[in-house]
């Protein structure tokens, strides 16, 4: 659920007030000093405040302004909460200040957690009022009114929201709120707090269980046992095959406890399930996942990614076309379990694991896996250990998952390597980016046939041709489009208008 708060205005509501260049730099000096900002560093997100223009030692300003956000290159300087003071351009700010607020300007935050409530006498209906009989039996009488919780937001603060809006997003958390508040009995809670709670197993099974689905005339299994059951009223071992192909690439992150083991001291017990696709070819394909976000609390800022952004991808093939550099892609084979984890969590085991006569033990999750929380901030900061100090590239100030280094032709030019990093998608602009490439595969697993001169990436079709200039010299274009996209999304729209036709058809 989001909170609003009360609108405030942004570096771009005020850019345009004032055409004189001096009072333009003090009114973006003045707009973004003291301002709050949540945004990412080094596979976290910090909190703090702008303390201003970073300056050169004579008092000059550094980096370029702009009037267009996204070229406003002026470096500003922030102190986080953690005490540590960092730098940032002023392109990167207002894209963290403007994800933070909805269309309006207002600020939002996710409800973290219910806190408090207050009754207003004058607008709640008493207990001796809260049945009705008109219909000759005796029912509750179903109300909100005079009611408002207390909820403390993901940011820290706390807000005040009448009843019927936090038991629309969070029933469960409310209802149990209600029953340790000994306010279950209250009219505004007595004819729905049972119920929800009756129907709590089956609202969270609804919530976790995957629905029966066919792929490709092919029939998708939602849990392992049905995998099996699959093959056995099929007569062979296809979805039996990759589970066994999954498990062999997993397995290392689960360190089995024996019978007289203890498990360590705050670990919490979370489930896994595997999740099944067919791919276009029809191979099976299995995925182990654990379900670590809904049990217990991991602060958000350890849950950050790497993800480049799309205009990181455009001008790497720009400066790879002008620099006449070749660019090659590959994917890493189950990049999160070359990280450690970082939470304290164990699992059941069931017989696909580790055999039927460890079926019961427990084993501890030593390795980042999908599902939990902090997986992807793990993986990026290993990954990025090994960018910085194996590679030698350096990140640069606008993005911080494009990494640069400088390196030099048989020729005697310098030239910039660069890396563009979206999760476990690299990249790779360089002379000659297989060395490149290699030198990753000598530290993790780079998926047989990912490595390739890309066709398509992160959902853009890629094409290149090369030409020869009116000077006589051999160069390079790419063209980047969507058609591949924009098709598949009117497959989906017509799939969704036709299914909406026949029930309007069928009513």
């Amino acid at each position: 659920m989001k909170i609003l708060h009360s609108p405030h205005h942004h570096y771009h509501h005020h850019c345009h007030r004032h055409c004189h260049h001096h009072h333009q730099q003090q009114e973006e000096e003045n707009d973004f000093k003291g301002k709050q900002v949540n945004i990412p560093h080094d596979g976290e997100r910090k909190s703090g405040i702008i303390v201003g223009r970073k300056r050169h030692l004579n008092g000059s300003r550094v980096g370029l302004s702009n009037s267009n956000h996204k070229d406003d290159h002026s470096v500003y300087e922030a102190l986080l909460n953690d005490a540590s003071y960092l730098e940032y351009m002023a392109n990167i700010i207002i894209e963290n200040m403007d994800n933070q607020v909805d269309k309006f300007s207002y600020k939002y935050s996710t409800i973290k957690g219910i806190i408090g409530h207050k009754k207003d006498d004058k607008k709640a209906i008493s207990k001796s009022n809260g049945w009705t009989d008109n219909t000759g039996a005796r029912k509750r009488v179903i109300t909100t009114k005079g009611w408002d919780i207390e909820v403390e937001l993901e940011d820290g603060t706390t807000s005040w929201c009448p009843l019927t809006i936090v038991k629309h997003s969070m029933p469960i958390e409310l209802a149990e709120y209600a029953i340790t508040q000994n306010i279950n009995d209250e009219p505004a809670f007595a004819w729905w707090v049972i119920r929800t709670l009756r129907r709590r197993n089956t609202i969270i099974k609804a919530m976790r269980v995957p629905k029966e689905l066919m792929k490709y005339g092919i029939k998708v299994p939602g849990s392992a046992k049905q995998a099996y059951a699959f093959d056995a009223e099929n007569g062979n071992q296809l979805w039996t095959e990759a589970i066994k192909k999954e498990l062999k690439n997993v397995i290392i992150a689960f360190d089995l406890l024996e019978n007289d083991e203890k498990l360590p001291v705050g670990s919490k017990l979370i489930p896994y399930h595997f999740i099944f696709d067919v791919k276009a070819d029809l191979t099976r394909k299995a995925r182990l996942l654990v379900a670590g976000g809904h049990r217990h609390e991991v602060p958000t800022h350890t849950t950050f990614s790497s993800v480049a952004g799309r205009d990181s991808v455009r001008l790497g093939f720009l400066l790879a076309a002008l620099n006449m550099l070749n660019i090659l892609v590959c994917d890493i084979g189950n990049a999160y379990l070359s990280a450690p984890n970082r939470e304290k969590v164990h699992v059941k085991v069931g017989p696909e694991l580790f055999g039927p006569e460890n079926t019961g033990k427990y084993a501890v999750i030593g390795r980042a896996l999908y599902g939990l929380k902090t997986a992807a901030a793990s993986w990026r900061l290993h990954f990025q250990d090994m960018i910085l100090n194996v590679l030698g590239y350096k990140p640069v100030f606008s993005d911080n998952d494009v990494y640069i280094k400088e390196r030099t032709r048989k020729d005697g030019s310098k030239y910039y390597s660069c890396l563009i990093i979206y999760v476990d998608d690299v990249l790779c602009i360089d002379k000659n980016p297989k060395v490149i490439i290699d030198h990753i595969a000598t530290v993790y697993r780079v998926k047989d046939g990912s490595v390739e001169e890309p066709s398509k990436y992160l959902g853009m079709n890629i094409k290149k041709w090369n030409y020869t200039a009116m000077n006589g010299e051999s160069m390079t274009a790419y063209a980047l489009g969507s058609s591949t996209y924009i098709k598949k999304a009117v497959r989906i729209v017509k799939k969704i208008v036709l299914i909406a036709n026949s029930s309007i058809s069928q009513n």
